[in-house]
């Protein structure tokens, strides 16, 4: 931060300049050096625009990266109100917090962690002490409150990924008041390089975060990306990594992070230097240091009172280490019983249920929560094999028809009339096209109390959409694993047009659903 005068000093200039005002005009001199140290001031600082609550809450939108409080005298006021926001003086979130940060990180992600540090000078404890640093004082206000809410409660994997893709924040040099020095310096910049539709879809991104913080839209490119805030700078040499979002998986993201670290250890030959080094150079940056290492200290002691490594579990979904091997002519043998019209019905969607059922999970037994299922495209021009799951995530038994009922599972057969390309509408990733039951009804199976189940038939949104890294996403509906997702859909898509033409999006799509 650039250097204030103090108020002492002030106020002695002040009572100095009134005694000349007694004899004369103030000295035009003086006037243009104080507005020009103010200029000087103002362009140095965003601090020095932002001032009090307008600062406290662009730091916990995520408008703005959090930095050190001021400490000057004429910034007190301003600095005990970042402090209360904040958790601390110089923190950006108290003990207590950065506790429950390190548990939830742990019980998400925990062997990954671990697995990623193995053989490092780097932990988990030091990794969850980043994360506490970077953006848990945006995320876990926004993780306590959701938690509790209809939509997300018992649904921790759907909300994981949800945190996971609204860490898109910073945004310095649109916001106002703020200087960025570092590549964009702001969305016209990204723009000029990059044209409008890469702009347009991080724009996009930006906004789904802002929606969910009930602020309106702009058209700004923010500048950090997931949970260890991977700067936008970094688009010129990977720019694979925010046109494909792949922010929204946690292992790409931990693997920027460790790569970084990686890098300035190598440089510095130091744990807390290379920590320093990670967030660059400066008082800003020992701040950063210093900070990560109060957390360390925290994070450190709140895992050794957790359960060893061996039994904490990870929640991401585990999906087979290649894509179903069954080829055309099988899946045809398999199709027979049905006689399907292939000549109305060109291209067809099928699901084999428990397909990996003796080589992922309790062998012989149709597991859920993971992508132990297969799903096909097949048609007379292409046929392709995902990993994908057919059940829901969990159990939740129940019983009647009402608010009650057991969670649903879609019945063995044969769905002509029931789904279509539309928009499936996601907390996550926003309305997005998937195959959707629009068309008719379709036969479920809800858990019932007794272990058995009953059936229930109607129109119940059972789609076929896109599944999450930390779970299946599924209270009924069929999922793809997500890095599977996109050549999916853009596959049924394409035949859809190939067949139909205008009406490729109003034509149902038959879904077979096959027992293994």
């Amino acid at each position: 931060m650039p250097a204030k005068k103090s108020a002492k000093k002030s106020a002695k200039k002040v009572v100095a300049t009134k005694k000349v005002a007694k004899k004369a005009k103030p000295a035009k001199k003086a006037s243009t050096k104080s507005i020009s140290s103010e200029k000087s001031a103002t362009k140095a600082s965003v601090k020095s625009l932002l001032k009090g609550a307008a600062l406290s809450a662009a730091i916990r939108a995520g408008e703005i990266p959090w930095r050190p409080a001021p400490k000057k005298v004429a910034a007190k006021k301003a600095a005990a109100k970042v402090a209360r926001a904040s958790g601390g003086a110089e923190l950006p979130i108290d003990q207590k917090q950065a506790r429950r940060v390190t548990r939830w990180m742990m019980d998400h992600y925990g062997p990954k962690l671990r697995k990623a540090c193995a053989g490092t000078s780097f932990s988990p404890e030091l990794l969850c002490a980043i994360v506490c640093q970077e953006t848990a004082y945006f995320w876990l206000p926004l993780l306590d409150k959701l938690e509790k809410t209809a939509e997300f409660k018992d649904k921790s994997p759907e909300l994981a990924d949800l945190i996971l893709a609204r860490c898109v924040l910073d945004a310095s040099g649109d916001f106002p008041g703020t200087s960025r020095s570092a590549f964009p310096k702001n969305t016209a910049a990204f723009r000029a390089k990059y044209g409008a539709d890469f702009t347009n879809l991080l724009i996009g991104e930006a906004n789904k975060t802002r929606a969910l913080r009930n602020f309106g839209p702009k058209d700004w490119v923010y500048k950090g990306y997931s949970l260890f805030q991977y700067d936008l700078q970094s688009v010129l040499e990977d720019e694979s990594f925010f046109r494909e979002r792949k922010w929204y998986d946690f292992e790409a993201c931990l693997g920027k992070c460790m790569g970084e670290l990686k890098q300035k250890f190598k440089a510095t030959g130091e744990l807390w230097e290379a920590v320093r080094a990670y967030n660059g150079a400066g008082a800003s940056a020992r701040q950063y240091r210093d900070n990560v290492r109060t957390f360390f200290a925290w994070t450190t002691d709140e895992i050794s009172k957790m359960p060893p490594a061996a039994v904490i579990v990870a929640r991401a979904a585990a999906v087979p280490k290649s894509k179903p091997q069954l080829d055309r002519a099988g899946l045809a043998k398999k199709l027979e019983e049905f006689k399907i019209d292939r000549a109305t019905y060109p291209l067809v969607v099928v699901g084999i249920r428990g397909y990996y059922k003796d080589t992922m999970g309790k062998p012989g037994v149709n597991d859920r929560g993971i992508y132990d299922d297969a799903i096909f495209i097949d048609s007379d021009v292409t046929f392709a094999s995902f990993n994908g799951n057919t059940d829901p995530s969990k159990f939740r038994p129940g019983s009647g028809f009402g608010t009650n009922k057991g969670i649903a599972k879609l019945k063995s057969g044969i769905c002509y009339y029931a789904h279509k390309l539309d928009f499936h509408g996601s907390k996550v990733f926003g309305p997005y096209r998937a195959i959707c039951q629009r068309n008719g009804k379709v036969t479920v199976q809800r858990d019932a109390k007794d272990g058995t189940s009953y059936e229930e038939t109607g129109m119940f949104g059972i789609n076929i959409h896109k599944g999450s890294y930390n779970g299946t996403s599924s209270e009924g509906c069929q999922t793809l694993h997500p890095d599977q997702w996109d050549g999916f859909i853009a596959m049924a898509m394409d035949l859809a047009k190939r067949y139909y033409g205008a009406k490729w999006d109003k034509q149902t799509i038959p879904y077979i659903l096959i027992e293994s």
